[in-house]
């Protein structure tokens, strides 16, 4: 009896003392507290052991990278100054635009250089795809002044020559030069080139720790001669940044 006592809830209990006779309810009351009794000693006596963990279990847990985390880490180990191709030849480049679309280059300019020397320079006006300049107060460049030439297609069969062996194109605020020439290259259905771009925006940065860096500011710094929003000068003066920033670091 006391082992199903020991087993009922409280409450079936109850229902079952109010079946039994009267005389019988002392002797059950007793039994019960004694068995309640008994279960808490063995409890304090006996422990629970731990629960054994399997060897998969019992490995440290680490945190999965998610897709995100992941080209965030590559991101922060990236170190673009101690890269090889830094090392070879490169070349330089600037675009003017006739408005906000980024197929409208309306000149392009570009420097090549080996060692330390400017070894080639060329510089071509283009005629855009649409006749309304919004940047001429800018750049100076008129419609007229590229009506009779040809479009982009036909000038970069030129320009491009220049990139043979070369390991990257620089431009000063890259992001800028590269998405036009991807968008120009894009209108004239011929492939961008795969070269890297380096920024002598953030060169400028690193190197010299200048702020502003905008190309007028770093020429000052260095002593260049500019004449801004010139492509051909553009182009030049950012083949010069490239220069004295990649033989200062090496130094």
């Amino acid at each position: 009896m006391r082992a199903a006592l020991t087993r009922c809830p409280a409450a079936s209990v109850d229902r079952l003392l109010c079946l039994v006779q009267p005389e019988r309810t002392v002797q059950l009351l007793a039994c019960l507290r004694s068995a309640q009794q008994d279960s808490v000693r063995s409890s304090i006596e006996t422990p629970s052991q731990p629960r054994s963990r399997s060897p998969i279990e019992a490995r440290p847990r680490t945190r999965a990278l998610s897709p995100i985390d992941t080209p965030r880490l590559t991101r922060a180990r990236r170190k673009p100054d101690s890269a090889d191709h830094l090392r070879g030849p490169f070349v330089a480049i600037d675009f003017e635009t006739a408005d906000t679309g980024r197929d409208s280059a309306c000149a392009i300019a570009a420097v090549r250089v080996e060692g330390d020397e400017v070894v080639d320079r060329c510089m071509r006006l283009i005629r855009p795809p649409r006749q309304a300049f919004q940047f001429t107060y800018i750049h100076g460049i008129r419609w007229t002044d590229v009506a009779r030439e040809p479009t982009f297609g036909p000038v970069w069969n030129d320009v491009r020559s220049m990139l043979k062996g070369a390991a990257f194109l620089v431009a000063h605020n890259a992001s800028f030069d590269k998405s036009v020439l991807n968008a120009c290259c894009s209108r004239a259905g011929l492939e961008a080139p795969c070269l890297p771009f380096e920024c002598t925006v953030r060169w400028a940065r690193q190197v010299w720790g200048l702020r502003p860096t905008n190309l007028p500011a770093v020429c000052r710094h260095l002593d260049l001669p500019l004449r801004h929003h010139d492509a051909a000068s553009d182009a030049e003066a950012c083949a010069r940044i490239m220069i004295a920033a990649r033989r200062e670091h090496a130094g």
